[in-house]
């Protein structure tokens, strides 16, 4: 059972990679998209995976990093730039990622400059939206313990719902870039 469970799960995490293969698809060929379901889904679903995996290892570098590199370097030189460079590092990991399916997930080829405006976009979008949420759960743990932890399962999927309008205005923007770039 815990195979089938990988696979459901993937298929579910692969939504959002579906949804921006669609609009981007549809996006890039104004409107003239011929959509196939099946041949989209698996297709995200790989993208999804590798999404998940470079977006888990960034966060963990940025949450645990300095108890890392305390641990591994030994040195306070270290922990010091280390820490310095943590929030453009999560920016470059966020960056590449966004600009990754923002390139390969379309039916159709672009160019990376022309997706590149968008994962720029789309990266300052969701560290706003990620810094929002953080200070979220930094007042909310000050709050009642029952209430608290449901304003954060509200709070968080509230996350992930303004993270993947940020993905989509980032494609829009794309769009937009390439309209009155030609004019």
């Amino acid at each position: 059972t815990n195979f089938f469970m990988i696979i459901l799960a993937l298929w579910s995490a692969s939504s959002l990679s579906f949804s921006l293969s669609r609009l981007t698809t549809y996006t890039l060929s104004n409107g003239k998209y011929r959509f196939n379901f099946f041949t989209e889904r698996l297709k995200a679903i790989p993208l999804a995976m590798l999404s998940i995996i470079v977006v888990a290892l960034a966060l963990i570098v940025y949450v645990y990093g300095e108890v890392i590199a305390l641990k591994i370097f030994h040195s306070k030189y270290m922990l010091t730039f280390l820490s310095t460079i943590r929030t453009p590092m999560l920016a470059v990991f966020f960056c590449i990622t966004i600009l990754s399916n923002y390139y390969l997930l379309p039916r159709i080829r672009v160019p990376i400059p022309a997706v590149f405006p968008g994962a720029v976009v789309a990266t300052f979008g969701i560290m706003i939206v990620t810094w929002a949420y953080s200070q979220f759960t930094i007042t909310s743990t000050n709050q009642n313990i029952l209430y608290g932890a449901f304003s954060n399962i509200v709070a968080l999927m509230l996350w992930f719902y303004l993270t993947s309008w940020v993905l989509c205005i980032g494609m829009m923007f794309n769009k937009s870039w390439d309209i009155h770039r030609s004019e």
